[in-house]
Parts: C-alpha cells; sequence; structure tokens
C-alpha cells in the first residue's frame, strides 16, 4: 500500500484516535510563546499536516497565520472544515515552492519517517525560516521509544519497519546542527496503564482500525496474528496486576541561525 493510499485510509478515524497530545502541545506552546516575545504576529507552515491536529489548536490559541501542507485530499478536507482560516494546500514537498525567510515557525509531527530524502526537505525549511529566530519543531520517536509499545512488541514487522524509516534522534539533530540550527531536544514521557480486560480490547480495536501508519503496511494476516499474540499475552500478564508502561516522545526544537549547505 502507497503512503497515499495509506492515509486516505486513515482520514476517516485520525481524528478520533489520534488527538494531539497535551503533553507535547505544551511544550509546542511554551517554544511558541518565547517567539511571542519578539514578533507579535507569527506564521506558522505545518508540512504533512493531516487533519492539523496539532496546528490547529496552536493556530487558534496564539493567533498565528497557519498553513498546512499535505498529499492527502481527505485529511486535508478535514483540517479545511476545522479551521477554514488557515490555507491547506495539496502539494508534494518535492514540488512546493516558499518563499526565503516566509515562515517563523515551521512545524512537522510524525512525518519526518515518511520522507525519504528529509535531508533536502530540513534544507529548504531552514531557506523558508525568517533568521536569526525562526523554530522548526519535529515531534518524532527515537528507536528506543519503540519498545515501550504494545503494537511494537507483539506485531513484530512493524517493529522492522519502524527501526528502518523513523531516523535515529541523534542523527537528525546532528545533521540540523550541520545546515545552520541550534538544536535542543525535549522528552516527554506519560504513564500507559491497562488495567482490565476492557483496556486490552480497545488497544486491540484501535490495531484492527489501522490507526498508525505502520499498521497500513503489513497484511491482513500479519495483523490478525500479531494481535491476537498480544491480546493473549497481555491478558495472562493482567493476572499479575495491572500493566503500567512508560511512553516517550520526542521534540526537537532548532532554531534557524543560517543556512549551511
Amino acid at each position: 500500500m502507497s503512503a497515499k493510499e495509506s492515509f486516505k485510509r486513515m482520514a476517516k478515524i485520525y481524528d478520533e484516535y489520534r488527538k494531539a497530545d497535551e503533553l507535547i502541545l505544551r511544550v509546542l506552546s511554551n517554544e511558541i510563546q518565547e517567539l511571542r516575545t519578539i514578533k507579535s504576529k507569527l506564521s506558522m507552515l505545518d508540512i504533512g499536516c493531516g487533519t492539523g491536529n496539532y496546528s490547529i489548536p496552536l493556530a487558534k490559541g496564539f493567533d498565528i497565520k497557519l498553513t498546512g501542507i499535505d498529499f492527502s485530499e481527505e485529511m486535508l478536507m478535514q483540517a479545511q472544515q476545522k479551521f477554514p482560516k488557515g490555507k491547506w494546500l495539496l502539494q508534494d514537498l518535492k514540488t512546493a515552492d516558499f518563499k526565503d525567510n516566509s515562515f517563523d515557525i515551521v512545524l512537522m509531527t510524525y512525518v519526518v519517517q515518511h520522507i525519504q530524502d528529509y535531508d533536502q526537505v530540513l534544507q529548504m525549511v531552514c531557506r523558508i525560516l525568517r533568521k536569526p529566530f525562526g523554530k522548526l519543531l519535529i515531534v518524532t520517536d527515537d528507536h528506543d521509544q519503540f519498545h515501550a509499545s504494545f503494537y511494537h512488541r507483539y506485531v513484530p514487522r512493524i517493529l522492522e519497519i519502524d527501526l528502518e524509516r523513523f531516523p535515529k534522534v541523534d542523527e537528525l539533530s546532528n545533521y540540523l546542527s550541520e545546515i545552520g540550527f541550534d538544536v535542543h531536544i525535549h522528552k516527554v514521557t506519560k504513564k500507559i496503564q491497562v488495567s482490565d480486560i476492557k483496556d486490552i480490547d480497545e488497544l486491540v480495536e484501535k490495531g484492527k482500525a489501522r490507526y498508525f501508519s505502520t499498521l497500513t503496511l503489513i497484511t491482513d494476516s500479519e495483523l490478525k496474528k500479531g494481535l491476537e499474540k498480544m491480546k493473549e499475552a497481555l491478558v495472562n500478564e493482567l493476572k499479575s496486576g495491572v500493566i503500567v508502561r512508560t511512553r516517550e516522545k520526542t521534540i526537537l526544537v532548532a532554531r534557524a541561525r543560517f543556512c549551511n549547505y
């Protein structure tokens, strides 16, 4: 299944299962608030915006001029319905043409793993950010974070897929530094708790809905076997008490100083 087909399939359930994480929004809000001390009216480009589940609340909260770009027409239609004030562009990143120094903020939430030549995209981001204070905000997962996921543990091939497609955070940070960014890495953690069979069934149903993109990249048979294995393992583990895992997410905050490429 192609990436475009994957997100077309996910569009109907995206806002139900992929609500914005409040801890991540808090970090993003703090970074934007800092920019407000420099400039009162800000502009933001949301790359791979999807339904705007992160950029829309930020735009509303800080009165930001918002542009979103995505290759999924279905995702963009939902974003448009939620926030008509935004400018929503159906474009491929490779053909997108933005003027130099045209945005104060560029947001990329769980999108860098979908970009084959992310170095070229990050160079473009450096060019379009206003310097010396423009900020690139990247939300992603580091490799060790997958091991806390029930799905990655019990549906083995998605672990293999994500380890291959997600760039390591240190490598991403080093590249950003090389091309002209000052980079800070934030980690946010929260507890995931499975208390009863209802919680397990909810995890299984979300998996069946293929609520994150990696699940759309495996066969029906692989998914079915993996979810059955996950349910059986969690039911057995629950006999010993409540199951608690720590889920960690990563936010890279990169301030554009110059472009060195």
